[in-house]
Formats: C-alpha cells, structure tokens, sequence
C-alpha cells in the first residue's frame, strides 16, 4: 500500500492509538506517506514533539491541526491551518 499522506492522525489520545510516536512516523513513511496532519483531539498535545521527529527523517513532513468539537451536537471537525502564519494565530 502506498499514501501521500494522512489528514487525520490522532498519535496520542488514549482512545485512538496507543504506539509510539517516532515508530507512527516510521511506518507512516514506510507506505510512502510525506505529510501527516496531527490532529488531537481538541489540542496541539504531540505536534511539537513530532516535529522534532519528522525533522530527522527525510521528505517526511508533521502538519499541525486539531479536532473541534461543536458544542450544542455530537459532531467534531478537523481543522488544518494553510499555511505557518494561520497556525500561529490559532
């Protein structure tokens, strides 16, 4: 199997995944992903410590993101930032 990448990756919610980060990045790479979107469940958590993985592989790209949630429904949403001046403003 082979991905481009992955937008909705929980890497540490205790409820959706419970591997280690640097062998999540390891085998996301392994099916050829280059990007994958972090998308925790209402917060950054893990983002920056997968930055600090993602930076010593090489082609292999962490993108910031989140899972909100709505308030009045049982519904939640995935939200990616453009671009690095859209993250900073979250």
């Amino acid at each position: 199997m082979s991905m481009y990448g992955s937008i909705h990756t929980h890497f540490e919610s205790r409820y959706d995944t419970g591997n280690d980060l640097a062998d999540m990045c390891k085998e996301f790479k392994k099916m050829g992903c280059k990007k994958v979107a972090v998308t925790e469940h209402g917060a950054f958590s893990s983002f920056e410590d997968l930055r600090d993985i993602s930076a010593k592989m090489e082609d292999f790209e962490i993108i910031p993101g989140v899972e909100g949630y709505f308030e009045q429904k049982n519904e939640h949403i995935v939200l990616v930032p453009k671009n690095y001046e859209d993250y900073l403003s979250w």
